[in-house]
């Protein structure tokens, strides 16, 4: 089923011609903010309009199950994976105080496409201020763009209430391939809990350079649910 319809092209082409000019960024028409903010409305809209125009009837139960080695063999997508093992460390290795840290994480994609998800966590033993102040000039220096960040309070077992960061960055890179990056960063003050500075950190990140796989943007099973999809591979095979 295709969800992203053929108004993503000339945006995706856009975007290409913006963001490239023989090496030199040109000045864009439109803003990173609108270009992706565009991208994500029209994403959400095709899927909202692609469930409702076709009978319920015709859509089969979702499954659980993943797709079996036998059905995907794996030598068909291992570029694919290896792809996906080069692309990610060269964005979350600058993540705030990584580098100090012994990061956790794993990577997921798409067997059909060089689109995939990956995310990243590890624990900073610095006050909650300090560390989303490293995030916020982090986002700046990369070029990350953002909205304000979603702020709450996490309730744990024993009843303590912690605080809980939550940013939601993007940004339309042309260093190599043009792509779509998202990257979702939560920052978790456990401090009151382990008794001292303690920042949970885990980044989301997906990485989509293909004009009719958006919709990987928004749910990073699409492809999974098309039974496209390799998963969860450990940050270090």
């Amino acid at each position: 089923m295709k969800i992203i319809c053929k108004t993503l092209i000339p945006l995706f082409l856009a975007v290409v011609l913006s963001s490239c000019n023989d090496g030199v960024a040109a000045i864009p028409t439109m803003s990173q903010v609108n270009i992706m903010g565009t991208a994500m409305s029209i994403a959400k809209t095709e899927v909202v309009m692609t469930m409702t125009a076709v009978p319920t009837a015709t859509y089969p139960p979702p499954t659980p199950i993943p797709p079996q080695p036998t059905t995907i063999p794996p030598d068909s997508y291992a570029d694919k994976i290896d792809y996906a093992m080069t692309i990610a460390p060269t964005i979350y290795n600058k993540l705030p105080y990584i580098k100090d840290a012994i990061p956790m994480g794993e990577y997921s994609g798409c067997t059909q496409t060089y689109d995939f998800h990956n995310f990243v966590h590890y624990q900073v033993l610095q006050p909650m201020d300090v560390v989303n102040n490293a995030f916020l000039n982090y986002f700046m220096t990369e070029k990350w763009e953002f909205t304000e960040p979603y702020s709450e309070l996490v309730t744990w077992n024993n009843n303590i209430s912690t605080p809980r960061i939550t940013y939601d960055v993007f940004r339309i890179s042309s260093k190599d391939k043009p792509s779509f990056e998202r990257l979702k960063i939560i920052l978790t003050d456990e401090t009151l809990i382990r008794g001292e500075n303690f920042v949970e950190v885990r980044a989301e990140l997906t990485y989509v350079e293909t004009k009719n796989n958006l919709e990987y943007l928004l749910e990073p099973l699409a492809c999974y649910n098309r039974q496209e999809a390799w998963l969860w591979i450990r940050l270090q095979k």
